[in-house]
């Protein structure tokens, strides 16, 4: 599949996202309120489950088995690191879980973005840090995306913002943005930043690492910064 640099970018960028606000979590920082530093590290959610799902269109079946096994094996890894810290299944879960949708429905899928007028009635949200009835119709949207339909759909996430329990509202706000920045990366496909675009290319890789560096130098400050 053909590489672009502007999401590669992108894919980067919500890394780094991640990674900060992992450190800012197991450094006890719990808060998502507006101008708390965990506002804005929750857009790397939603560019991901997008671009999971804009990149899902096209691809072979050996290229989807091939990813579908990297993330499954990726998601084992992160999640027996991670799971003492946050007593749920984090994203990574949910990605695999919205794979095994994609392989049975396919394209059809995207007819489950409405799935989120439900989001208050998720039965995984007591088990998965980011519940199925908020990925998949991220993923689904991204399909939507590259499929051509109006992107304006998303405008829906936005305004569920409004009605969903606490905490995962920032998610749902972000993912109009997610969409609004995917748009313009379509549209500047050759921008690029050397360093955040590596990191993109090998996402799996770095979202894996990320977690195991942020969990070392959190035990390191706790240990002698006395955090």
């Amino acid at each position: 599949m053909e590489r672009i640099s502007s999401m590669d970018f992108l894919r980067g960028f919500a890394i780094l996202m991640m990674f900060a606000d992992h450190i800012l979590l197991f450094l006890g920082f719990s808060s998502f309120a507006i101008l708390e530093p965990r506002f804005f590290t929750r857009i790397a959610e939603p560019i991901f489950a997008v671009l999971l799902g804009y990149f899902l269109v096209g691809r072979s079946e050996k290229s989807l088995m091939d990813r579908f096994f990297w993330v499954m094996v990726a998601a084992i890894f992160v999640n027996s690191l991670v799971f003492p810290f946050m007593g749920s299944l984090e994203v990574l879960a949910s990605f695999t879980l919205c794979y095994l949708v994609f392989a049975v429905l396919r394209e059809r899928i995207v007819f489950l973005i409405p799935l989120i007028l439900f989001f208050n009635l998720d039965p995984t949200a007591a088990i998965l840090s980011y519940p199925i009835f908020l990925v998949l119709p991220q993923v689904a949207l991204g399909i939507a995306m590259r499929k051509g339909i109006n992107p304006l759909i998303s405008v829906i996430f936005a305004l569920m913002s409004f009605f969903i329990v606490p905490r995962y509202e920032f998610s749902f706000l972000f993912t109009a943005l997610a969409c609004a920045l995917i748009l313009i990366a379509e549209k500047n496909r050759n921008f690029s930043v050397p360093v955040i675009d590596y990191i993109g290319k090998r996402p799996l890789f770095f979202y894996t690492i990320q977690y195991a560096v942020a969990i070392l130098l959190v035990l390191f400050a706790r240990q002698y910064l006395a955090i």
